[in-house]
């Protein structure tokens, strides 16, 4: 999974290793909980404004704050808030004099037997005067064949079909914005005062995963 997890449409691998230069690790990997695991479902919101996700619980949401707390790796990455325009967003961090940034979220069923039957997501971006963000899953079946899946910049709602099986996948976001020409790009763009009361204006990204057992396969916790 490492190999295909760190692969970069941008340039070089993220080094393993910590210090100056180098990637956050944080290392996290999303595994289902005992709850995720009896529902057969994973829920995963965040908001830039905010600044947390929720883990959706059906007795009770558990909530982690910090962009980068449950990520499993992030390069350059900043939670600006733009109090003028009254926005909050995801982006390459202002002050870097690299062009590059990225941000990869892992999940692995493996443990518990489960592989996926649905994968949605909502990942909005904005980008101008040349931003670019790629947005890419690489996910694996119990073959361990490796999918890679890029999807578009859009706010909508959008299923992954080629996700059907895959027993591990990582999500990767790779943002690129020329340092002196004024390119920008925006990852979950929204108001930092927002009035509404529904999760879907309140939490731009949104990841919904359904599960199924794996065949001929028995885990118990």
């Amino acid at each position: 999974m490492d190999s295909m997890h760190f692969r970069n449409p941008y340039g070089p691998p993220f080094p393993q290793r910590r210090g100056k230069g180098y990637p956050n690790l944080p290392g996290h990997v999303f595994q289902p909980t005992k709850s995720e695991y009896h529902n057969r479902r994973i829920e995963i919101l965040y908001s830039p404004a905010k600044d947390h996700y929720i883990r959706c619980d059906d007795f009770e949401d558990k909530i982690v704050k910090g962009f980068d707390k449950l990520c499993y790796a992030e390069y350059n990455c900043s939670r600006i808030m733009d109090k003028e325009a009254n926005l909050a967003y995801l982006g390459r961090s202002p002050d870097s004099d690299n062009a590059h940034a990225r941000m990869d979220w892992r999940f692995d069923f493996t443990r518990v037997g489960l592989q996926i039957r649905s994968l949605q997501i909502r990942f909005p971006s904005h980008s101008f005067n040349e931003g670019c963000v790629n947005v890419a899953f690489y996910g694996q079946q119990g073959d361990g064949n490796v999918d890679h899946v890029d999807i578009s910049e859009t706010s909508d709602y959008l299923e992954i079909p080629e996700a059907v099986g895959w027993q591990q996948f990582c999500l990767s976001a790779a943002i690129y914005n020329e340092v002196m020409d004024g390119s920008l790009s925006q990852l979950f763009r929204q108001p930092l005062t927002c009035d509404a009361t529904d999760r879907s204006s309140l939490y731009p990204l949104r990841i919904t995963i359904d599960f199924d057992d794996v065949e001929s396969l028995q885990y118990q916790f």
